[in-house]
Order: structure tokens, then sequence, then C-alpha cells
């Protein structure tokens, strides 16, 4: 299957001290404020351990039953500073993905998932709305709250 190029910022998300990461890709529209989940989920991580994979652009690879996220070369290891342009982060080079956050759905109170498939005919992983705007200081903990329950096999 060949790789899909979508309009995500994709992070390798921590939700342990020593675990393996998870990826998580955040998808709306520009200047839904993609760059800047991103940034906070990597700078309030408490265990200093996530790292971007790829910002407003991410390439999605099928590798068996797993959908894995990398950047494309031109923006390997920056992420995009609104009103100051690309800044260097240290960054991740592939991760498997666990998760899609959708900013462009309102989301209501126990929203319905739908599934990201950006291979046609490849795996798919789960995808909720996220509600962004107005609540972003809870957001990254609800991003990782997500994460941890649906590794620990719960998918609503």
């Amino acid at each position: 299957m060949s790789p899909a190029l979508i309009h995500a910022t994709t992070v390798a998300l921590a939700v342990d001290a020593d675990g393996p990461l998870a990826g998580l890709a955040i998808l709306g529209p520009t200047g839904s404020g993609k760059s800047l989940l991103a940034l906070s989920l990597i700078d309030g991580c408490r265990y200093s351990r996530t790292l971007l994979v790829a910002d407003d652009a991410t390439i999605i690879t099928a590798e068996g039953d797993k959908l894995v996220a990398s950047a494309p070369d031109r923006v390997k290891g920056l992420l995009e500073v609104r009103g100051y342009g690309p800044a260097p982060l240290k960054s991740h080079s592939g991760v498997p993905l666990l998760l899609a956050l959708n900013l462009a759905d309102c989301a209501a109170r126990m929203p319905e998932r739908s599934l990201l498939q950006p291979i046609a005919g490849g795996p798919g992983i789960p995808m909720f709305p996220f509600v962004w705007a107005g609540q972003e200081g809870s957001a990254p903990h609800r991003a990782r709250k997500m994460a941890v329950a649906i590794l620990n096999g719960q998918i609503l």
C-alpha cells in the first residue's frame, strides 16, 4: 500500500515514565490550533518524553495492522510557532498511531468516535472530535487521559 500524506500534526506521546510512546495525530483546518496543542503536549509532559513527529503534514504508512506516522523531510524537526515561523524541536522519526483528535468537529460531552483510515483498504485508528478553543488549559490533560484509556483497552 502506498503511503498517504495527511494535513495533521503528530506527536509521540509519553503516558508514563518509561513505556512505549503512543502516536497522536491532531487534525483540523489551518489556524485551528494543531501546532499549539502539540507544543502544549510536549512542554507539559511530566516525563519530558513527548516528542514532535510531524507538524502540519504527516506521512502515514501501513505496517501490518498498524498505521505509522512520520514527517516529510522538509518539515522534520520543525514546528510552526504562529507569529514567528518554523522553530526546531527535538523529534521522533516515526511512531505507531494510537488515536486521532479532530479539532474541526465540535465535541459533544460523549462524542461518537469515527475511524481515521488514510490509506484505502488499510488499517484505521479511532478518531474523536476534540474541543480546543476556549479549553486550552485542559486540552493536553484530556488528550493524554484519552490515550491512557485506549492503551488500557477502553474504546467507547
